[in-house]
């Protein structure tokens, strides 16, 4: 079984091709395989990635 590449589109950190196996999802978190940076699915024509916000733990302040 082959992996097929739906949709792909650039990371924007390192400009590496990030491919996905089937249509990806606005607001979908993926991870570049050259730099490891978490990504977000931003816009999907054109497919837009950017790097995805940390998440900051809440202690209710």
């Amino acid at each position: 079984m082959s992996d097929t590449i739906t949709a792909q589109a650039a990371c924007p950190e390192c400009d590496a091709s990030v491919g996905f196996g089937r249509e990806p999802l606005s607001g979908q978190v993926c991870r570049c395989p050259d730099c490891g940076v978490e990504l977000e699915v931003t816009c999907l024509s054109p497919l837009t990635l950017e790097v995805a916000p940390e998440i900051e733990e809440d202690w209710g302040e």
